[in-house]
């Protein structure tokens, strides 16, 4: 095979049999573990030691020796009179210090000597040939796999394959980088391989699938070849995404000198004459060379530095003292005047980027394009460049082929592009056509069109024909500037006038001569120079801007965007609402959607109704005669404990419930507080004292908040994104059908004369939590709390259920399973779930201090006094009838269930911080004229005011219900990312509850003693909402849940994931377009033509769908 030519050692040398033995022998002297006296032996092994320090004594033997360098051993000295460095030597040399942690230490050759019956130790040890683990480069954590050539040249029959495909995975499960020293071949065959196991095989290759599938997702892979690479070695570091050769030792070839002589009849041949840097960093086969090993680890280190982890991340950004406004009067003067003079174009992209931050990618090869990394204000850009020092900057086959390359590398990093463009077309004449030339220049044109990273472009000078075309058009908006001179056109004037004017100038000349030829071409010339004036272009708006070279490093000029925006053009983006935006099938017309919404009325919408149905209740049963009569007419504290029982249960209650969410689910958080309702609406129906009333209502209260903190994230987490602004908007809402309920059954409850006057809504309050109770398990569970609980599967199922109808193959469940499942990974990552945390982190702390104050705005508005003192506020005013104040009561309801709905279906249309501001200041405006009326009222006993002053309290609960009512829980769920959203809104209930909790107990004692001064109170607080909204409210209209989880944490977190969903639909679409491809000529040609009896078409139909399942699922759910 291709590494067998390596085996020739010196005679004289110990083999490796012998040195593995006598080592083997001296450490076990020195390692052997002192096994302790026993004083009974009842079995054959109660020699072995009850710490089993025999097994980690012969574990710690084995791993001395492979951590050991055999200074004896042939192998080791080969390596040694190479120049080249033991495989642990460079572990030592490229990672961090201390950072290595070896996997598979103790893997390898072991010939056991048998001790006993069951007793036996190594003999014989030969470690594997591939030393591999996980270190840190410069504090980046990484995977990490290194040849040993010194055992066995790396071939198959010395490694063991299984310990580098497991290193492989690894790198895709952890998304963490891969480098690979390959020195042999890197675990590929041998033909003595065939003497040890007996029989020939068809070569596999089981470690490619992963290498492929890494270099999709764009997990870097980083090779250097410090050796010979052979064969499998060979494509090993040739696929990577960067590769480089140490200059002193490094060379590579399919197959070694031996084997090519008797191929191809080649003789003579060295390593470096059949693979050396000459050949390979050249044609592009290896991309960079480096003077030596050191070298090669240096160039690993700094690309590591531009790249992220994975496709899907960010890549790392850096300080940078370089100010990204500096101005360079060098760039001024670096394009000469005259147009046959060069420059240096390297040196343009130094003084562009950060100093000392441009690194070059491929300078030996395809040296017509210049491209690199670099970093701009501190993030990594990529750099391609048009090299006219060679071949005048035309481009040929292989700059091509290497700004492809680059491309493809950039996309898959989603690193942006800066271009510097000075292009005279493509290489023209024998030697570009006979290299293929434009066939490499139309799959550099596919490749610009096809990815997606962003791109800015200089022009400096050129830009003519096809290939300046394809760089500069390939983008909508273009982001691009021109230098002063910057000249272009289909083509250059030398040879365009000839072509443009042929017949003109040959009449001329045939007449006249050629003087008189040579006269009008320099007219023409003339003529057309001045027609190319870059400026004639702008003022066409054929360029979109003109800069001052010396300032092209900050470039804004009024309407641009500067260069450093190319860097920063990766923010988050809304992709799933764009996808949902395209989605105009109503959710009536979907079935599924329907049910689901359905099943949500009565389990999650309906929860609030309890809440509404005990504070109208409270309030109306108050009016009833046998109610004041049974408890003695409450007044004061008593009533106001009375009334304030509720909330303070709901107080108590709050600690438990996140825990009980997070948990166990919304649905048995739901499960649990309506029987705890239930059993509290029993107890209070059936009271016989004021005390066991009291308790009673504490015990409701206890439970309102388990279904009503649960219920509203299952609500946001289930809803289709479309309609769960609304969905959650109307949970809130339909705390008025509970109040209307409660209002109309306490009046039409008033004629009994007895105690079921109050008993029957009492005991009503019980319906909407046995409705939960029947039907909270007909709902799927929410798909965030599965997926956080690593139910991935059923998670998607419901999403494929309930957002795409069923149908597995959807394009928004797909992207709405992957955005979930990575921002859920995401916050998980950066979170504990503490409540310590709710503070100590700064985002989170500033989504608490919004959802504390808005949970006081909720009741400190002055709402309580509607809701809980209706009858004594219209006795204010005059209106003591019991029969008028339930009519005022049960239409003031029905109105608000009218406003509350109608706000609701509107919250889709208008921002939410503007709702919220024109809630607080009609507000305001309602209770100074309420407070005005009162006033005067109380002057005159005029019933012009009192009138005025119901009408007022309908328009205050309009004006209430546009943000405190149909906003509250949807603006809650989106404030507060998943891992913190039952806390967030249990922190807002603790703050809404204290505030009901004081206004409540409070208000009966402000009405009783300054009346309808008390009023001017709320106008105070309302004034106070005011500022509070205008400077601490965010916006987060417009949103899915998962693009707003990260709203003021780093907004790299933010980019990573909407980077990740579009990446992960990218790359999904493209794998499934070509197997769908495959499949379709895999039936074509495979199947039999049974097409006369239809069954064929329906075959390929059944196939194709099925291998459409099967990769999505694994390509989404992974």
């Amino acid at each position: 095979m291709a590494g067998d030519d390596q085996k020739a050692a010196s005679k004289d040398a110990p083999t490796s049999s012998e040195t593995a033995k006598d080592r083997l022998a001296q450490v076990s002297s020195h390692m052997a573990p002192k096994t302790p006296k026993r004083r009974r032996r009842k079995a054959a092994d109660s020699d072995a030691p009850a710490d089993y320090s025999d097994i980690l004594g012969q574990i710690a033997t084995l791993r001395k020796i492979a951590a050991t360098p055999d200074t004896n051993n042939r192998g080791y000295l080969r390596q040694k009179q190479a120049g080249k460095l033991w495989v642990r030597e460079r572990v030592e040399q490229l990672l961090d210090p201390g950072s290595f942690q070896e996997v598979g230490s103790v893997s390898g050759t072991v010939k056991w000597k048998q001790l006993g019956p069951v007793k036996e130790e190594p003999e014989e040890y030969v470690p594997s040939n591939n030393v591999q683990g996980f270190g840190r480069l410069r504090g980046r954590k990484i995977v990490f796999t290194a040849d040993d050539f010194s055992i066995r040249a790396g071939h198959a029959d010395g490694a063991l394959m299984e310990k580098t495909i497991y290193m492989e995975k690894l790198a895709i499960a952890l998304k963490l980088p891969i480098v690979k020293l390959v020195d042999g071949s890197s675990g590929g065959g041998s033909v003595t391989t065939i003497r040890s196991t007996g029989f020939s095989y068809v070569p596999p290759l089981p470690s490619f699938a992963q290498v492929v599938q890494q270099l999709n997702m764009g997990i870097p892979n980083l090779g250097a070849v410090v050796g010979p690479a052979i064969g499998l070695g060979a494509a090993r570091v040739v696929a990577c995404h960067f590769s480089v050769m140490a200059a002193d030792i490094g060379s590579l070839f399919n197959a070694g000198p031996s084997v090519v002589k008797n191929a191809t009849f080649e003789e003579g041949l060295s390593f470096t004459d059949l693979g050396g840097p000459a050949m390979h960093c050249t044609n592009g086969t290896i991309d960079n060379l480096a003077p030596d090993e050191a070298g090669c680890f240096e160039q690993i280190r700094k690309v590591l530095g531009y790249l992220p982890d994975c496709g899907t991340k960010l890549p790392p950004v850096i300080d940078c003292s370089d100010p990204v406004d500096r101005m360079s009067e060098t760039l001024r003067s670096i394009i000469p005047r005259s147009k046959n003079r060069m420059y240096n174009p390297r040196a343009i992209i130094t003084e562009v980027v950060d100093q000392d931050s441009f690194f070059e990618i491929g300078a030996l090869w395809g040296t017509t394009a210049i491209v690199g990394l670099a970093r701009f204000a501190g993030k990594p850009v990529g750099i391609v460049s048009l090299n006219c020092e060679q071949n005048a900057g035309a481009l040929d086959a292989l700059g091509s082929q290497k700004i492809t390359r680059m491309l493809k590398f950039l996309d898959v990093f989603n690193l942006p592009l800066i271009q510097f463009v000075d292009v005279p077309g493509y290489a023209i004449g024998t030697v570009a056509e006979r290299t293929a030339t434009m066939r490499h220049g139309v799959t550099l044109a596919a490749t610009y069109y096809s990815t997606t990273m962003p791109i800015f472009n200089v022009i400096v000078r050129r830009v003519y024909g096809v290939a300046g075309g394809i760089m500069l058009d390939c983008r909508d908006p273009r982001m691009r500037v021109a230098w002063p001179s910057g000249v272009w056109g289909s083509l250059p004037l030398e040879g365009g006038i000839e072509v443009g004017h042929s017949f003109e100038l040959k009449e001329i000349e045939r007449k006249e001569g050629k003087d008189a030829r040579d006269k009008r071409y320099t007219e023409l010339e003339n003529e057309y120079k001045r027609l190319m004036n870059p400026v004639r272009t702008a003022n066409a708006f054929g360029i979109e801007e003109i800069i001052d070279p010396a300032y092209t490093r900050r470039v804004p000029k009024p309407g641009m965007a500067p260069v450093g925006a190319a860097a920063a053009a990766r923010q988050a983006e809304p992709v799933l609402t764009r996808i949902v935006e395209e989605d105009q099938i109503p959710w009536y017309k979907k079935r599924n959607l329907r049910r689901l919404y359905a099943l949500l009325l009565p389990t999650c919408i309906g929860i609030e109704m309890t809440s509404g149905f005990d504070s109208q209740m409270i309030n109306a049963v108050q009016i009833a005669p046998t109610w004041q009569i049974y408890f003695n007419e409450p007044r004061g504290v008593l009533l106001g404990i009375i009334s304030s029982a509720y909330n303070l249960g709901a107080l108590c209650a709050l600690p438990l419930v996140p825990y009980v969410n997070d948990r166990f689910g919304r649905r048995w958080a739901i499960f649990l507080g309506s029987w705890i309702m239930v059993v509290g609406a029993l107890v209070q129906a059936f009271s016989i004292s004021a005390g066991m009333y009291i308790g009673a209502r504490f015990i409701i209260g206890f439970g309102i908040p388990f279904c009503i903190i649960a219920g509203s994230s299952l609500m946001g987490e289930l809803a289709y994104p479309k309609e769960r602004p609304i969905m959650t908007s109307l949970f809130n809402a339909l705390w008025f059908i509970g109040s209307l309920i409660a209002a109309g059954v306490s009046y039409g409850t008033q004629s009994l004369k007895d105690d079921w006057a109050w008993r029957i809504p009492s005991l009503l309050q019980a319906a909407p939590s046995l409705l939960q109770i029947v039907f909270i398990f007909m709902i799927p569970e929410s798909p965030r709390f599965l997926i956080s609980r690593d139910l991935r599967e059923e998670a998607y199922r419901t999403l494929i259920i309930y957002h795409a109808e069923g149908d597995s193959f959807s394009h928004f469940a797909a992207a709405e399973m992957a955005q979930i499942e990575h921002t859920i990974r995401i916050e998980l990552e950066h979170s504990k779930r503490s409540w310590r945390e709710m503070i100590a982190v700064p985002g989170l702390r500033k989504r608490v201090i919004i959802g504390s104050f808005l949970g006081l705005f909720t009741q400190w508005s002055g709402n309580t006094l509607l809701s809980y003192y209706l009858n004594q506020l219209l006795i204010m005013i005059g209106y003591d009838d019991p029969g008028f104040v339930g009519r005022v009561n049960i239409g003031l309801n029905s109105w608000n269930l009218f406003t509350a709905v109608s706000f609701s279906l509107l919250v889709r249309r208008f921002p939410r911080r503007k709702m919220y501001l024109i809630c607080a200041t009609s507000l305001l405006c309602c209770y100074v004229a309420w407070t005005v009326a009162v006033h005067r009222y109380t002057a005159t006993k005029s019933i012009e005011p009192a009138r005025l002053t119901i009408a007022i309290i309908f328009l205050y609960q309009a004006c209430y219900n546009i943000g405190y009512n149909a906003l509250t829980y949807t603006f809650l769920v989106e404030l507060f990312p998943f891992a913190q959203r039952t806390k967030g809104i249990t922190i807002f209930q603790f703050f809404s509850r204290t505030a009901v909790f004081t206004t409540t107990t409070l208000n009966p004692v402000g009405l009783q003693r300054i009346q309808g001064r008390w009023l001017i109170m709320y106008c105070a607080c309302l004034v106070f909402e005011i500022v509070f909204i205008y400077f601490m409210f965010p916006e987060t209209y417009g949103r899915t849940l998962e693009e707003l989880a990260f709203l003021f944490e780093d907004h790299a977190r933010a980019d990573e994931a909407t980077t990740h969903v579009q990446k992960q639909m990218e790359w999904s679409e493209r794998r499934w377009s070509r197997i769908e491809e495959r499949m379709s000529w895999e039936m074509d040609v495979l199947i039999p033509t049974v097409a006369q009896n239809g069954r064929r078409e329906e075959t390929r139909n059944d196939s194709i769908l099925h291998s459409q399942d099967v990769i999505r699922r694994h390509d989404l759910i992974r």
